[in-house]
Formats: structure tokens, sequence, C-alpha cells
């Protein structure tokens, strides 16, 4: 008895695709669960035979966490002969020849039941998870907005005031020494530097230009600003004004901040290029670094807080996210989100 007839032994699908992708091993389990016989299924597409649907993820994505870490494990969504849709927990795992190449995929696969497993229950659950993470952006866009307006609208007058009362004192010299006017002087220097800090962080919190020229002209802002404080040479191409809700604006350009603040912190590059494009009412961000590019391995942990911040501010906006790196060759991250919900 060879190794193909005892896998007609196991309840589960067992399904064996070559490097192309096309099924080579398929045995009784899968005929059961799929529909199809072995010889209907025989070195044709496994992708266009079962039409997957990752859950929250796409092919390529599966097949890339294969590639780095051996195997993946999920839900999907496949499609039966008779174009049932149903639902699979799937393992894949990679077979390696003596050389370590990787030259087969196994994938064992157990379809799901209502109890087991209910579309409709968790469709509802992600889409309000969704619906809180959003109205939780917007709650803290508006406190940011807040404390900027009262910090610059209070803490800045005071500063101003105290600095104006200083030049009263200096502008009457009868009344002091030259080491209290020196003193006084410090004083207005010190003051000025807080005035700076003051305008910086009402500025971290809430960009004035977002409010009132728009997104676009917030995002030339952020990009000179950028250049100025890391001495990365940018070099942008950007979209004329456009028409957007203040809550998208917001979001899009909390994007493109954390997409600049990665390239800073962990990218070593010295050149950017940015375009900003209107493509099919999708606004598009390609922003693309010269620098030392993302592992693999560290796109995958927990800990990456920036890659997941974007991916879930993108989601929220009903959008997509594609980061293309390769190492010491730097990082493309592209970004599309329709301009209207």
């Amino acid at each position: 008895m060879t190794y193909v007839n005892l896998l007609d032994y196991f309840q589960d699908a067992v399904i064996i695709i070559n490097a192309d992708f096309n099924i080579e091993i398929w045995n009784k389990g899968a005929e059961l669960i799929y529909g199809w016989t072995k010889e209907e299924t025989l070195y044709k597409n496994f992708i266009n035979v079962l039409r997957s649907e990752f859950l929250n993820t796409g092919f390529d994505d599966v097949f890339n966490i294969i590639k780095t870490k051996g195997k993946w494990e999920g839900i999907v969504k496949q499609n039966t002969k008779s174009n049932n849709p149903i639902f699979i927990y799937s393992l894949m795992q990679a077979i390696e020849d003596e050389s370590s190449n990787r030259i087969k995929y196994l994938s064992i696969n157990k379809e799901l039941n209502k109890q087991e497993f209910n579309l409709d229950e968790l469709t509802k659950t992600n889409r309000q998870i969704v619906e809180l993470a959003r109205h939780l952006q917007t709650v803290r866009e508006e406190e940011r907005t807040k404390i900027a307006r009262e910090i610059h609208d209070e803490l800045g007058q005071t500063l101003t005031t105290l600095k104006m009362d200083i030049y009263s004192l200096i502008e009457k010299p009868e009344n002091s020494t030259d080491a209290t006017i020196n003193r006084l002087n410090r004083m207005i220097s010190l003051i000025d530097d807080a005035i700076v800090s003051v305008r910086k962080i009402t500025s971290e919190l809430r960009i004035p230009l977002l409010d009132h020229l728009g997104l676009i002209a917030a995002i030339d802002w952020q990009i000179k600003e950028f250049q100025k404080r890391t001495n990365i040479k940018c070099t942008a191409n950007l979209v004329k004004e456009i028409e957007i809700d203040n809550e998208r604006a917001t979001a899009i350009f909390r994007i493109f901040q954390e997409l600049l603040t990665n390239i800073s912190k962990h990218s070593k590059a010295k050149n950017v290029t940015i375009e900003i494009a209107i493509i099919e009412n999708n606004i598009t961000i390609s922003v693309i670094d010269d620098g030392i590019g993302i592992q693999d391995s560290d796109l995958q942990k927990s800990s990456s807080f920036g890659i997941i911040g974007i991916k879930e501010r993108v989601k929220m906006l009903g959008g997509e996210f594609i980061l293309n790196s390769t190492p010491l060759k730097g990082t493309k991250s592209l970004v599309l989100i329709p301009l209207h919900n």
C-alpha cells in the first residue's frame, strides 16, 4: 500500500500541490468534501478549482507566510463542485527536498459546520469592531483638537503676555541693574523656546493647515518638515487639492505621518519619493525609500505597531495597504483609499 492510498483513510481533505500550484494528490476526503473526483482535479490549478477566499488576508500574504515560516493555518472560504460555498479550517505546510528547497505544499482541510463557524455572526462582529475603532479614532481626534486649541489659547497667550511684561521692564533701565536686564533677557529667551515648543506640540496634536487649507497642503507641509528634521531628501509629486470630508482627511494624514515616521525610525534611507494621485475615485499614496528594507520576520512581529496602525486605519476607511520591501534595497508602500464612504 502506497502512502497515497493511506491518505484515503483520512476523513479530512488531503491535497498536495506542486510549486506551480497544480494539484498532484487529491484523497477520498477531498472528494467527499468538495464533490470532485481525483481524476477531475489532477494537475489542475489549486486556486482555480477551489476559488479560495482567505478571511482578512490575501492568497499572496498566506504563501508569503508559508515561505517564511514553513506553514500557515486558518479559516478559508472555498467552493464545491456544485458551486456551494463552504468554510474550511486549513493547515498548509511546505514540503522540502533534501536541499531544503520547497518543492510542494501540503494542505489538510477540515470542513466547519454552522456550530463551529457562523460567518454571519463573525461578519457582524467584525463590522461592529471596525465601527467602534472608527468611532474611537474620531473621538481621539476631537480630543486632540480640543487640547491643541486650549494649549494655544491659554498657554500661548499667557507666554506672549509674560514676554511683553518683561520687555516693558527692560525698557525702564532706571529701575534695573545690568545683571537684572541680562536675567530678563534670558527669561525672554526661555519664553521664546517655550512658545516654539507650544507651537510644535499643538501642530503635532492637530495640523492647522488640515483645517484651513486641506489635506494636500497639510501633506506638503509635513514633507517639508520631515525633510528639515531628518535631512532625508524628498521628491514629491502631489495632486491638486481634493474634496474630502474632515474625518477621512484626518485619517489619511495620520497614515501618511506614520509612513514617514517608519522611514525616519527604521529605514536609514537617504532619499524618499512620494506620489499622491486620484485614480478612479481613490486617493493613492505611494512612498518609496532607498533604505535597508524590512525583514519578513519583522513584519510578523506583534510589536510592529506602526505597520499595524497603518493597516487598521486603512481597513477602517475601506482601502488597501500594500507593502513591498527588499532587504538592503528599500521599501515601497502603496495606500489606496476611496474618497467617499
